[in-house]
């Protein structure tokens, strides 16, 4: 017992101090088992060789000056007349037409961006924004100045002093500035176990490494979103390996918040080499404000074509204003484009669905991919590639082929054999593998102009500004399931669908869903959000979420 009483609860951060497998089994099992001797029970091992394994986890973060939430040696907070007076600004900011406010992290000890700070600067003067400072803290022992004396923890440089905060500051009913929770800046997963502190609110937590995540409500509310904003100091970290990772996960740049009523959107800015950074159709430089290059590529949420949302359809391609019109990409990014629901192999032998099917018109094959067709006519423009990634949903049309039952539907008999013969006389076998053309790329060039059209093969590469853009999602590593992790992980920055549910991971960003949220197979609890991801000229990126008919807030 003495042993439980010496080793701290399991925390998620020192999962990479475990330098052995044996080590990273015992704790990761402690933290299942919550207590040293059950760890020891489910291992099969002595309770002493638990509690000395944890020990040694524990040496080695705190030779690298890791300090547990809630428990660190020094209060380090900014003034707390300063800190007030910021939040009474918010309170102000909140009785202007569109409240907007720029949230970023700043570290002690640490110099400023500058670059950045100034171009933040001519931000807020043209966008009537406040700029808001989430202060942090890290003991970092190789940086100048640390050691000569405690006081050297327990400043911000005087450029970002003014605008500190670290309350908790609620903007709207539904998102809320959650200042006063400090992390760990060299946190691999700054958002682990926020998901429920902001209630039922989406919050913005600072932190020098960009992440997002969506929290699952009920499916008559939208999900909460959790984010982390990224650093308006420079890089300053040890030189151990938690520090080296801090240092390349360390992001400059902001979150941006503009709330409209009850709603709210929400994007990312980075900063170029420069300090400059794009937010959506304007660059902002150090100098001042400029039009933005058009951007290099959209990467559409999950159309399902078939049971796309009307007004993610208008915001995103028809509207005046619309996010194609205003942003002008010269690529755009189809994931999950075709749906399947006429043909889909998830309804055979379900007996009540294909009886709806048949008798509401949703049965037939053919109509639904001309439908489709029609549809996306609307959407092409002249000076803009579209390009179909290869999907799961896509692919429901050669699945249908071959696992059909043309004797047993009659309503599909005939298209499905002149479908066959066309694909049947493009299979070939490869040095490896048979070929087998793609049935929905056959009838689009058949029903299509796709001059300015083109569908990407499973293992095609799609650059756009540095980031690939091939992989839909539902394919992880070595023929595994696809997961957030296993892109965040790949080391290539990239863009993915399928999850329906928008995130940033390291350099993976995930899109959300342009279909309707309530789909046959969306039930419970739902995380699924009507997000795109932008990529901009100079290769950095943000989320685009649409609500209640909007993508950004007027102006």
């Amino acid at each position: 017992m003495i042993a439980n009483q010496k080793c701290r609860p399991f925390d998620p951060d020192l999962l990479e101090y475990c330098e052995t497998p044996q080590h990273l089994a015992i704790y990761t099992e402690y933290e299942r088992s919550i207590t040293v001797n059950q760890t020891a029970r489910q291992l099969g091992i002595d309770a002493s060789a638990v509690s000395q394994t944890i020990r040694l986890i524990q040496k080695r973060a705190a030779g690298d000056h890791y300090e547990p939430e809630g428990m660190a040696t020094e209060s380090l907070e900014p003034d707390e007349k300063v800190s007030a007076k910021n939040s009474e600004k918010v309170d102000k900011k909140l009785k202007h037409k569109v409240p907007t406010y720029v949230i970023t992290w700043a570290q002690n000890d640490t110099p400023v961006d500058r670059d950045f700070l100034a171009s933040i600067k001519n931000y807020c003067k043209h966008r009537n924004a406040l700029l808001i400072v989430i202060p942090g803290r890290y003991r970092n022992p190789t940086s100048v100045g640390e050691g000569l004396s405690s006081l050297h923890q327990e400043y911000w440089a005087d450029e970002v002093a003014p605008y500190l905060m670290n309350h908790r500051k609620v903007l709207n009913p539904n998102i809320v500035i959650m200042g006063d929770i400090k992390t760990q800046p060299t946190a691999a997963i700054p958002l682990s176990g926020l998901e429920g502190i902001t209630g039922g609110m989406s919050g913005v937590f600072g932190h020098p490494k960009v992440q997002l995540k969506t929290v699952a409500t009920p499916q008559h509310a939208y999900p909460k979103l959790l984010t982390t904003t990224g650093s308006i100091t420079k890089s300053n970290y040890s030189d151990t390996k938690a520090g080296k990772k801090g240092g390349f996960h360390h992001i400059i740049g902001a979150t941006v918040i503009e709330i409209d009523g009850d709603n709210f959107h929400m994007r990312q800015i980075a900063a170029d080499d420069d300090g400059s950074f794009i937010d959506l159709d304007y660059l902002y430089t150090p100098a001042g404000k400029g039009k933005a290059p058009r951007a290099a590529g959209l990467t559409l949420g999950d159309l399902h074509t078939e049971f796309i949302d009307e007004e993610c359809e208008k915001i995103t391609f028809i509207d005046r204003n619309s996010i194609i019109k205003t942003l002008k990409p010269e690529k755009v990014v189809m994931h999950d484009w075709y749906d399947g629901y006429s043909g889909s192999h998830h309804h055979y032998g379900k007996v009540f669905i294909n009886y709806a099917k048949h008798h509401s018109g949703r049965n037939n094959v053919q109509e639904e991919i001309l439908r489709t067709f029609d549809r996306t006519k609307t959407w092409l423009c002249d000076d803009t590639e579209f390009i179909v990634v290869g999907s799961n949903h896509n692919e429901h049309l050669l699945t249908w082929l071959e696992r059909g039952e043309p004797k047993l539907d009659p309503e599909n008999a005939l298209f499905y054999h002149a479908m066959m013969a066309k694909v049947l006389s493009g299979v070939v076998m490869g040095e490896t593998a048979a070929k087998i053309p793609n049935p929905l790329e056959i009838l689009a060039r058949e029903h299509l102009e796709l001059d300015g059209m083109r569908f990407l093969r499973r293992k095609d590469s799609l650059m756009i500004a540095g980031v690939e853009n091939s992989f839909h999602g539902d394919k992880g590593v070595n023929g595994a399931r696809g997961s957030i992790n296993s892109f965040r992980d790949i080391g290539v920055k990239s863009n993915t669908g399928h999850g329906h549910s928008p995130a940033i991971e390291g350099g993976h960003y995930r899109a959300g869903t342009n279909s309707r949220l309530d789909l046959e197979y969306a039930e419970g609890l739902s995380s699924w959000f009507h997000t795109d991801i932008v990529t901009y000229a100079n290769g950095k990126r943000t989320l685009l979420h649409k609500i209640d008919g909007s993508w950004r807030a007027k102006r």
